[in-house]
Formats: structure tokens, sequence, C-alpha cells
């Protein structure tokens, strides 16, 4: 979800994972927020070759790709007892996702058993061991990432069941060792992060005010960083506040109150949010609306159908960014049978599909229709690739 707590996950990132580590990584974050938090002078205009460059950026990640980008090589479906997924949170896009790994598992023919991770380190590594103890023949990690689970990892490991870690950034990125997983499936964070900068500051034409909410999940940090970097090469753009939030704002009313007071605080100046994943555009839009700030524009990261209404109709949601869960669920089943097929090799790349689409009342003059969110507010509706069907040949089920 990508990384979808985002998942994205969201992708998911994603995402916010309550250990000694991860709090580190928010302190440190948070002390950069509050540098960012102080209004600086920046130089007036930005160079027409950026503005260029970020709309070419942009269109060229709008819109599906016409051909496979998976694996091309067969793999023979695996007999297992039962197969758990455990789910970053399923009061989140991860829920999507999940969806998608026990629908391709029961193509495949698999028995499976969903846990919600509930956004917390503790209930995900506790699954973890339960799903050892009682016998599972693999688990896949839903976008929860793997950062606060080393000590459960060490224990499947030790008992010798395989662990996909899915739509959330590679252990070796996220500081984990390698063998404690079976797979990675990662999203493209950094790339995720530098196009939702280039949509800004082409829609603004150089000169976006944006307040980005940050998480603590590995991969959305390196997408969020990504996104800072490139906006700070727009010189007549400024990041007027940044803040590291997690679940227990970002899905509850708190957003709301987190929304009004960056409007008390900046009010006109600010144009653009950035949400770390689409649950939070759920308090975000209506605390908008209720301002009437019908021209601030929000970046739905892992959209669901409300957020493409929203993006469709030019309620808040200025454009949405995500892979389609479904099939990253799916990306899942896959990397897993190849795993059970092939101990100890490592599977190929499943390479998750990330696309952006603009809403039609925002997007800049000239943005091709197939760039748009569509009328029936579907994310994937235009994709024609069919991913079910090429893992059913890949799979030998017919």
């Amino acid at each position: 979800m990508g990384g979808a707590l985002g998942a994205g996950r969201a992708r998911p990132a994603v995402l916010a994972m309550v250990t000694i580590a991860a709090l580190a990584v928010a302190v440190t974050l948070a002390g950069a927020a509050g540098a960012s938090r102080e209004k600086t002078s920046k130089p007036s205009g930005t160079p027409a070759s950026l503005i260029a460059q970020a709309k070419a950026d942009v269109l060229a990640a709008a819109g599906w790709p016409k051909t496979w980008k998976g694996p091309t090589t067969p793999t023979t479906p695996q007999k297992v007892k039962n197969i758990v997924l455990i789910s970053c949170s399923q009061a989140t896009a991860c829920a999507r996702e999940t969806a998608g790994s026990a629908a391709g598992a029961k193509v495949i023919g698999w028995h499976t058993t969903v846990v919600d991770g509930k956004g917390d380190p503790n209930v995900m590594s506790a699954a973890i061991r339960n799903a050892v103890v009682s016998g599972a023949s693999g688990i896949i990690l839903e976008s929860t990432g793997v950062s606060a689970l080393v000590d459960a990892l060490k224990f499947a490991k030790s008992h010798h069941v395989p662990v996909v870690n899915n739509g959330a950034i590679a252990a070796k990125q996220a500081g984990v060792d390698p063998s404690l997983v079976a797979g990675s499936n990662p999203d493209p964070n950094v790339q995720r992060g530098k196009v939702s900068a280039d949509w800004m500051i082409w829609n603004s034409n150089g000169t976006a005010g944006v307040v980005i909410f940050r998480t603590t999940d590995a991969g959305l940090q390196t997408r969020d960083a990504a996104t800072v970097a490139r906006l700070k090469q727009c010189t007549g753009c400024t990041i007027l506040f940044q803040d590291v939030v997690g679940f227990d704002i970002t899905t509850t009313p708190k957003m709301t109150q987190e929304i009004n007071s960056i409007l008390d605080r900046f009010g006109n100046k600010v144009k653009y949010i950035r949400d770390p994943y689409s649950a939070a555009d759920a308090f975000a839009v209506p605390a908008l609306q209720a301002r009437g700030r019908s021209d601030v524009q929000v970046l739905s990261d892992a959209p669901s159908t409300l957020q493409m209404q929203q993006c469709y109709q030019g309620k808040n949601i200025g454009a949405v960014y995500g892979d389609d869960l479904n099939w990253v669920g799916w990306e899942g089943v896959d990397m897993m049978n190849r795993v059970l097929e092939h101990p100890g090799v490592a599977p190929p790349a499943e390479n998750t599909v990330y696309v952006m689409l603009l809403s039609p009342k925002f997007a800049r003059p000239g943005t091709p229709k197939s760039a748009l969110c569509p009328a029936d507010n579907n994310f994937s509706g235009s994709n024609p690739v069919d991913f079910a069907a090429k893992y059913k040949q890949l799979w030998g089920i017919k």
C-alpha cells in the first residue's frame, strides 16, 4: 500500500509502529518538523524548466501502463495448511490489500486467516507468534513493515515458517536482517514522494503553499523525505508546516482539530495538504469544507471510492496516487507461492504499479483525459492489464 498505511498503504504506506526505534525516528522527524514550522523567506519565482519537468513527471505517472510488469516465469500452486494474512490495520486501506490476498489465495487453493494488526506492533508481533504456534504454512504481512517486528520474525524463522513482507519497505532498507523475511514486495516510495511534489509544483505553477503530515512508518518516511527534497527545489514554493502524526490522530476526529489548527495559523497561505494516507482524508476534507476552504487541495494516497468521487467532483481532493490494492494482495500470494516452491531462493520482483490521477476541476489546461479521475469513481477501471488472468496463467489455473 502500499505501503499503504497507506496503503497506503498505501501503497501504502501505510503505518505507525510504536517501538523505541520508531519513537526515536519520530523524535528526529519531529525535530526537523519543528524547524520547518519557522517561516523562512524564499526567493519569488520558480524556474520554468523545473515546472516543465514537474509536468512531464506527473504525466508520465498518470494513467495505467498497457503492459504486464510482473513476473513472467510460471509457478506451481503449493499445497498448504493455512496462510495467515496480517493486516496493518483493517480501519485503513490495508483492508483492501488483505482482501486481495484472500481472493488470490482462494484461487490458488489456499485457506487463509486474517488478523487485524490494528496499527500496533505488539498486536502484529503476537499474531506472527500465534500463526507459527498454530502451524501456519506461511505468513503474509500486509503493509505492516518489519522494523518493529524483528523478534517475532526471528521466532518465525527459527520455526521455518516463511514470512512475505508485502506492500512495505524492503527489510534491508528498514535496517532489518533480510534473511528474516522470505521475500519483500516493496512500494516505490521515493518515486511516490517525488511525483507527489511534482504535482504540487506543476499544479500551482511553482507557488505551492504546502502542509505535510508525516508518519513514523519507515517506507513512508522515505516517501515524505523525497517530497520535501523536491519541494525545496521549487524556489517559489513554501513548506508551511510539517508534523509527525500517528493513527491516534489521522484516523480519529483529532485530524479535524489538526486541520483547523493549521488553517487558523496559516490562513490562505495553505493551498495543498499531504496526508500520510487516505484514512486521514475522511476527516481532512470535511474539516476544509466546514471552513469554506474549497481552494485547498489534498493529495490522497491509496484512495477509496469516496476519495475518487471527491476527486472527480473537485471536492478538495486535487489528485490521487496509489496502486491497485487488490492487485498488490495477489502479488503477495504469488510471492508466497514462489517462496514455498523454492525455499531459500529469492523470488522475482512483482513490480507494483503506481498511478496518479488528477481532479478535472483542478487540473492544469492540456491534461489528457486518461490522467483524470473518472466519472465512475473506479481508480482501476481504466487499467488494461487483467492481473487476475495473468496470475492464473502463471499458476496454471484455468
